[in-house]
């Protein structure tokens, strides 16, 4: 069984991410009112999208740890 790569989320969730921040950061630059405080608000919840992923995949990591040390438990008995 090939072993999942949690070294970061899906190409497609982190592509989705990263052109959310860069979207919001060019309105931010460009716009001024009311535009702007929904593009501040947008970079807001992109970046708390990316800490989550973050979260996540430390979940994972650590979820994947147990299994193994339980793999290691159940072969040595």
């Amino acid at each position: 069984m090939t072993e999942p790569d949690f070294e970061r989320p899906p190409m497609s969730v982190a592509k989705a991410i990263e052109d959310l921040n860069g979207w919001a950061n060019a309105i931010v630059q460009d716009v001024n009112g009311e535009p702007a405080q929904r593009a501040r608000e947008l970079l807001s919840v992109s970046q708390q999208l990316l800490e989550l992923s973050g979260a996540c995949i430390a979940a994972a990591r650590s979820l994947q740890q147990m299994a193994c040390d339980l793999d290691e438990r159940l072969k040595g008995e």
